[in-house]
């Protein structure tokens, strides 16, 4: 689990009803070899609304193929979890399945865009959680006047 991921993880147990599993295997059938059809980077289950979340990270600027899976998530996501959840008798045909996206900001600007009546799909900037790549250094001049101050 990389950084960033560990800190969407912190930021989805803050809510105390849900339960988190990183990296959650989603299994595609009956397979011999049981290797795993997709592996989100999460999946949260928020027991108090009865929400199933696929969560996604990417600190990506080029996010076509997350994007492609954004618009499969069906297909791709959401019938073998739900398949995988009733079978171990932890979810029912109440609880809904969406996908919660934590991606930079212009990316999650251009998701939030395609994806603006959809009402599965959660974008979530990265700078909103974590703020890593735009923090907001102080000019020469006010770094000086700072430094002044202290003395």
């Amino acid at each position: 689990m990389d950084m960033l991921e560990e800190r969407v993880m912190d930021w989805l147990v803050q809510n105390q009803g849900a339960f988190v599993a990183p990296q959650y295997h989603l299994y595609g059938g009956a397979s011999a070899d049981r290797k795993p059809w997709a592996v989100p980077d999460f999946v949260a289950l928020d027991f108090k609304k009865k929400v199933v979340f696929v969560v996604e990270v990417s600190a990506a600027d080029q996010t076509g193929g997350l994007l492609e899976n954004v618009r499969n998530r069906e297909d791709r996501w959401f019938q073998k979890l739900r398949a995988q959840l009733q079978t171990a008798e932890i979810s029912d045909d109440i609880w809904q399945f969406k996908v919660l996206l934590f991606l930079r900001k212009k990316e999650a600007e251009t998701f939030r865009k395609r994806f603006a009546d959809v009402g599965d799909v959660i974008i979530r900037s990265l700078e909103e959680i974590a703020n890593y790549w735009e923090w907001d250094w102080p000019s020469e001049k006010a770094a000086k006047e700072v430094a002044g101050k202290e003395h």
